[in-house]
């Protein structure tokens, strides 16, 4: 039976892992690897370390010290703190490391901390893995609205990155950058594992925003960039020269839009491989964007991985042999999505069958969506449908909701419901838009058809179907209707959009507007990161007096809900990110477009952003300016954003993201306090 070894390292000095929070060798790896095993409970048949590591150094760690105690390593589905603290309480779990401020749980730097720098051990592995242990757990969203384990053996996980370093001939001496949480199954097996098996090095921060990834990928040499279309789409707003020469990029978790892997190629000359897979299946093929394809030109096909075998069944379900499957998997496993096999042995993607979407490359069952809600006190009835959506989201989530006590104010209600989702989902996977109805269409055996709930939902209406397949994701599904938004661009007025911040700022003196050339400035695609080392907190601002008391007179909230907070250092700029909910009822959205309703670029700053900074940065005196003001995409109601915030000194840097997409960015200047 063939065995498997995590690190073929043999030099101690080898470095494994790079950043600004200091490099690691392979000898330092193994060494602290070992010291975390030396603290952990002694294994038991089944027994998992949970692990919510952002730092890929400690997932590291903490993935070898579990098997070298003889556990496995359990990854979660996200780093919320609900789901986490669920699957910390299943009697698998042992022990939860993390790098985080869980205050419940092991700190795994606490663990560390007295370890001497350059005291490295022998990083050669103690004894080959067996194919047949479990190693992993990786938890899925499953339609029952759970998160299913999915078990990983060595054969299976370690036998992949064995495959990927050889199918794309990783080397020693390289070094890989991901956007993609490290405790995700492709962020672990592409930023870690897949590495450590060429004997090359990883980075170990997650940078999302362009500018500092590229910033990243300059300090840390990288030469390969392991990404999600949402991600490489911000990219595009770099030049050719800011990022150092990669050798590959790769791409997962969601299809690449051809017009993102166009304008990659074409502005950037970076070829991206897209990689297909699922956590059940393991990696099942790949492609490569070698030439601007355009429009009209036939997609490059799918070549299967090293021992993989496509075929096709009925309905041209995927028929899958595969090492990287269970063991006690069927044989041919049949996958939930559609292909077409071409006669040169390469696959086309023809869509999924069952009721599992990605949304800007999160996957996530529409079930679970549904029954996080049912289980709310304030909700009677809910259905929830999966429909597509333009750019980089791909999909999104409508839910219609029957309260249970009439007479509630509807935004109120609808902010309530979206708060109790994000404990469990991505911001970017909690339903876009809310309708509060007084009963669902069900049928007397209690189903609801695909054409009653779109119709209800005011969607493009289908032949009738039973609504779980449409509450599941199903086969076929509806375009989106016009109060999505994301393909409008937005002309939000720059410079009265500056002069309302201004306004908002009172005290200011002094203050010119930046208009013109400064209004064009572009800025790059940032999407939400747990970081490392980070602060959280629940920062909250108001909206300024005079903007709240206008938008009061005419009714609806008045104030954004506002997530979880996110503080660290880049580089001598302090990082602030903020999760943002924009309520459907927000009294700014009054009188701007009623059909297809879009946020003012004023209300953003005024509301938002300049608030936001006065929470956090109490120590910064008076706003001087606003400049170079960008608006690239419509603020709609019930968008999840990111407001990010980076600050040098009394000049701060201000963007807005959508799943992953900037859609307004600028700069302010303040005053010293005192000054």
């Amino acid at each position: 039976m063939k065995s498997f070894v995590p690190l073929v390292h043999t030099d101690p000095a080898a470095p494994v892992a790079v950043g600004e929070a200091g490099a690691r060798t392979a000898g330092e790896l193994m060494r602290d690897a070992r010291a975390v095993a030396r603290r952990l409970p002694a294994a038991a048949p089944g027994s998992e370390v949970l692990v919510v590591c952002g730092d890929r150094y400690h997932l590291a760690v903490t993935t070898l010290a579990a098997w070298l105690r003889g556990h496995a390593v359990a990854l979660p589905p996200n780093a919320q703190p609900a789901a986490v603290r669920e699957l910390a309480g299943r009697p698998s779990v042992v022990a939860l490391l993390h790098d985080s401020d869980l205050t419940d749980a092991q700190d795994v730097r606490e663990w560390l901390d007295g370890h001497v720098l350059e005291d490295m051990t022998d990083p050669t592995w103690p004894e080959a893995l067996a194919a047949e242990r479990r190693l992993a757990v990786v938890y899925t969203s499953g339609s029952t609205g759970d998160h299913q384990p999915c078990a990983k053996t060595a054969a299976q996980l370690l036998g992949e990155a064995q495959a990927l370093a050889a199918t794309f001939a990783l080397q020693a001496g390289e070094v890989a950058l991901a956007t993609v949480p490290p405790y995700h199954l492709y962020g672990l097996l592409f930023g870690i594992l897949a590495p450590l098996a060429a004997g090359a090095a990883f980075a170990r921060e997650t940078p999302l925003h362009a500018e500092t990834v590229a910033r990243a990928a300059r300090q840390v040499g990288a030469t390969v960039l392991v990404s999600t279309p949402a991600h490489l789409r911000g990219l595009t707003v770099l030049e050719r020269g800011d990022l150092p020469p990669l050798s590959r990029v790769f791409s997962s978790g969601a299809p690449l839009p051809r017009a993102t892997a166009d304008e990659l190629l074409a502005r950037l000359g970076l070829q991206v491989t897209e990689v297909y897979g699922s956590s059940e299946t393991g990696g099942i093929g790949w492609r490569r964007h070698e030439h601007v394809l355009g429009d009209m030109s036939t997609e490059p096909a799918w070549t299967p991985l090293p021992g993989v075998t496509v075929e096709v069944a009925g309905e041209g379900r995927l028929l899958l042999r595969s090492p990287f499957l269970a063991p006690d998997a069927p044989v041919p496993y049949p996958c939930e999505d559609r292909v077409e096999v071409d006669a040169r042995g390469g696959f086309h993607l023809r869509g999924r069958l069952d009721g599992v979407v990605k949304i800007a490359g999160k996957r996530v069952a529409v079930a679970e969506v549904e029954q996080r809600l049912l289980a709310l006190p304030a909700v009677a009835d809910a259905a929830v449908v999966a429909v597509e959506s333009p750019g980089a989201r791909g999909h999104e989530l409508v839910a219609a909701v029957v309260p249970r006590e009439a007479g509630r104010e509807a935004g109120e209600l609808v902010a309530e419901l979206r708060r109790a989702l994000l404990p469990w989902f991505d911001p970017v996977v909690v339903p876009r838009r809310i309708k509060l109805v007084p009963a669902l269409p069900r049928e007397p055996s209690g189903k609801l058809t695909r054409r009653k709930l779109h119709a209800l939902l005011g969607l493009a209406v289908e032949a009738d179907s039973p609504a779980s397949e449409a509450a599941s994701g199903g086969r076929a599904e509806a375009q989106a209707g016009a109060a999505a938004g994301d393909s409008r661009d937005m002309s939000a007025g720059t410079d009265g959009a500056a002069a309302g911040a201004a306004a908002a700022a009172s005290g200011s003196r002094d203050m010119s507007v930046r208009t013109g050339h400064e209004a064009q400035a572009s800025s790059g695609s940032r999407a939400m990161s747990a970081g490392t080392g980070s602060e959280r907190d629940g920062a909250r601002a108001g909206a300024p007096s005079n903007m709240s008391e206008g938008a009061a007179a005419g009714g609806g909230a008045t104030a954004f809900a506002l997530g979880g907070h996110v503080r660290r250092d880049e580089g001598g700029v302090s990082v602030h990110e903020v999760e943002v909910g924009v309520p459907v009822d927000l009294a700014f959205f009054r009188g701007h477009f009623d059909a297809l309703p879009v946020l003012p670029g004023v209300a953003q700053l005024t509301a938002l952003v300049v608030p936001q900074v006065a929470a956090l940065r109490p120590e910064l005196g008076p706003l001087r300016r606003a400049a170079r003001l960008k608006f690239t995409r419509p603020v709609a109601p019930g968008d999840a954003l990111v407001l990010r915030l980076e600050v040098r000194g009394t000049s701060v840097r201000f963007s807005l993201a959508r799943a992953g997409e900037v859609v307004t960015a600028g700069a302010l200047e303040y005053e010293a306090r005192g000054g």
